[in-house]
């Protein structure tokens, strides 16, 4: 329930809320890789580079749990996602590549 409010809020520019929403379900679900990821892109929307990195670490602390398909699905889901952010904010770009390199390098 959270996550996709989390994404509808995300999507429409409540960056800040979205952030809460993804929070919350990391909390209740703490096996949620997808929903630490998306708290990075959050994060990273809002301009909190320290926090969205924290939180795609946090992911990737989550990740290896997943079976491998899913796991190289959810962190290709969060690349894709990180990639459609720095295309529509360009004065995020230079701290968003550094993190979706670390995301590439640790694709399956």
């Amino acid at each position: 329930m959270y996550l996709s409010w989390g994404e509808q809020y995300y999507a429409a520019g409540d960056y800040a809320q979205a952030l809460s929403d993804f929070k919350r379900v990391t909390e209740f679900r703490p096996q949620s890789a997808r929903a630490a990821f998306k708290a990075g892109l959050a994060a990273l929307a809002l301009g909190d580079v320290n926090g969205a990195a924290d939180w795609y670490n946090e992911g990737l602390t989550r990740a290896p749990g997943l079976e491998e398909n899913l796991r190289r699905d959810v962190l290709q889901d969060a690349i894709d996602e990180l990639d459609v952010l720095l295309n529509s904010r360009p004065e995020l770009t230079e701290p968003g590549i550094l993190l979706q390199e670390w995301l590439q390098g640790a694709v399956p």
